[in-house]
């Protein structure tokens, strides 16, 4: 996108195909959309990888691999680098997955450095 953007931005040059350019870039976005659905769909296995597959005295995994600084530094993270559009209605694949994955953190899980039962 920057190389075709560039190109045009640089004026009219000899040799230059620009029709071939622009229609490169209706491809180029359908690209991004779907890598952005793609992590959109991965983001509850991503937030899977951090559960602690040992079992508690109950024989639930609630135990993340992380402590509650980690998962307090994620939660700000999240919350910093996308603040208001995590509350917003039709949000784009990346922000419903900094969304889901937020809720994920949220939940009831103990962190690593929780006691066990």
């Amino acid at each position: 996108m920057i190389d075709v953007g560039s190109a045009f931005l640089a004026g009219p040059k000899q040799g230059v195909d620009y029709g071939k350019l622009a229609a490169e870039m209706p491809k180029i976005r359908a690209e991004l959309e779907y890598v952005d659905h793609s992590l959109f769909d991965a983001t509850p296995l991503i937030f899977a990888t951090l559960i602690d597959q040992k079992p508690d005295s109950k024989n639930h995994a609630s135990h993340l691999i992380i402590t509650k600084a980690e998962r307090a530094k994620l939660i700000d993270d999240l919350t910093g680098d996308f603040g208001s559009k995590l509350h917003q209605k039709d949000q784009n694949f990346t922000v419903s997955g900094a969304s889901v994955l937020k809720a994920y953190f949220l939940k009831d899980y103990k962190c690593s450095d929780d006691p066990w039962e």
